[in-house]
């Protein structure tokens, strides 16, 4: 089995996608030659409102702004694989110490 997920990501006209590995996730502008297991459309608003934890992925779904299709354990446990931004965490408006 590919250690890999291929995820082709339609955000509003762009057509990356996203290749992620144990919860490291690329951004890829070329195919990477992996086979999609997963289509994923959301508006570019929305999908980075959801990267930097602003909004859940249960919350795109509720208000029909994602589409996901493809592997049914993928769509399944996404939350857990596609877990945002390193900084989603950071509160707007924090200053760096020092």
């Amino acid at each position: 089995m590919n250690p890999y997920t291929n995820a082709h990501c339609e955000i509003s006209d762009l057509g990356d996608r996203l290749v992620v590995e144990n919860r490291n996730v690329d951004v890829c502008f070329k195919n990477p030659g992996f086979d999609v297991n997963l289509h994923i459309q959301c508006p570019l608003k929305e999908f980075t409102a959801f990267w930097m934890g602003e909004i859940s992925l249960s919350a795109l779904k509720q208000d029909n702004k994602i589409k996901v299709e493809g592997d049914a354990l993928l769509r399944k446990s996404m939350g857990k694989w596609l877990c945002g931004s390193a900084f989603s965490h950071v509160e707007k408006g924090a200053q760096p110490n020092g």
